[in-house]
C-alpha cells in the first residue's frame, strides 16, 4: 500500500488486504494447475490473466514511492511474473 501507513491499515484497508490475499492464493493455485502440480481443470487461457496480474504488479511495485517496498516487492513480484511467463509458455 505504498508504505503510506506506519501502523495499523483503516479498516477498510484490512478487508482490501484480505481481498488481495485471497487473490493472490487463486493466482497461485492457477500457476499450480497450468504446471500439471494440482488436478484442476482449468482453461489454458487463465495462466495469461496470472501473466498480465503479475507483470501489471513489477510495474506498479517498480514505480511505488516506499523505498522500502520497492526494494522488497519489485524483485520479487518480478521473478513471480518471469515464472508465470516461463510455465505458460513452456507447459
Amino acid at each position: 500500500m505504498g508504505g503510506r501507513w506506519r501502523s495499523v491499515l483503516p479498516r477498510a484497508l484490512r478487508f482490501a488486504a484480505v481481498f488481495q490475499a485471497f487473490t493472490l492464493l487463486g493466482l497461485v493455485a492457477i500457476v499450480l494447475a497450468h504446471a500439471g502440480l494440482i488436478n484442476w481443470d482449468i482453461p489454458v487461457w487463465m495462466i495469461w490473466v496470472v501473466v498480465v496480474a503479475m507483470a501489471a504488479s513489477s510495474v506498479i511495485n517498480v514505480a511505488t514511492p516506499s523505498r522500502k517496498e520497492r526494494l522488497l516487492w519489485a524483485p520479487i513480484v518480478t521473478l513471480a511474473f518471469l515464472s508465470a511467463l516461463a510455465i505458460g509458455f513452456l507447459v
